[in-house]
């Protein structure tokens, strides 16, 4: 009886890992630089925009924030008026400063509010 252990040897199983990896990455990789073209266009269209971030601390452990934190200060945002633009974390998780900050800008609603922007 030929089990399929016969069929699939080391290499094969290697290659398959590192095609899964470089899907992974280019996916990624697509992904981030459409949100990068997302922001540049949305900065580029309001450059005088009022913008503001917030911090959100993540305990002292840095285990993560969990997604709904960051959702819920999203929605928050949004409905006070503010467009959600990026988030960074701190560089090497800080142990002194462990958290996301969170990036948004406030885009006029009309015409008018996009004039006084430009005269501003």
């Amino acid at each position: 009886m030929t089990r399929i252990t016969d069929f699939i040897n080391e290499p094969v199983i290697i290659l398959a890992a590192v095609a899964v990896a470089a899907i992974w990455f280019i996916y990624v990789f697509i992904r981030a630089s459409q949100n990068g073209a997302r922001i540049k266009s949305i900065l580029a269209k309001y450059p005088n925009a009022e913008k503001t971030s917030v911090f959100l601390p993540s305990g002292g452990d840095f285990s993560g924030m969990p997604s709904w934190i960051l959702e819920d200060k999203k929605k928050e945002m949004e409905s006070a008026g503010w467009t959600y633009l990026d988030w960074t974390a701190p560089l090497g998780k800080s142990p002194d400063k462990p958290g996301v900050t969170l990036y948004f800008i406030r885009i006029p609603s009309n015409k008018n509010d996009s004039e006084s922007t430009k005269a501003a």
